[in-house]
């Protein structure tokens, strides 16, 4: 089947399709990071997960506690 045809049957612009093709085949296909916001977003993920693993686990327990209001007994 042509792909004009699936395009059209689809609804999707010929310059998408090829926009994706090219996305497919080109040198990001691996990683899946495309643009340079993609790249950005995957560099703060990466340094939030670093620090994340930095923090003990009793201090997050400790931080979520105290933002969710459990753990209070100041007299309910």
């Amino acid at each position: 089947m042509p792909h004009t045809f699936t395009c059209a049957l689809l609804g999707v612009s010929l310059a998408w399709f090829y926009k994706w093709v090219g996305r497919a085949n080109g040198p990001a296909a691996s990683s899946g990071l495309h643009t340079d916001r993609d790249r950005r977003r995957d560099t703060i993920d990466r340094a939030v997960a670093v620090m994340f693993r930095k923090v003990s686990r009793c201090a997050r327990f400790s931080a979520v506690t105290r933002r969710s209001g459990r753990g209070r007994v100041d007299g309910e």
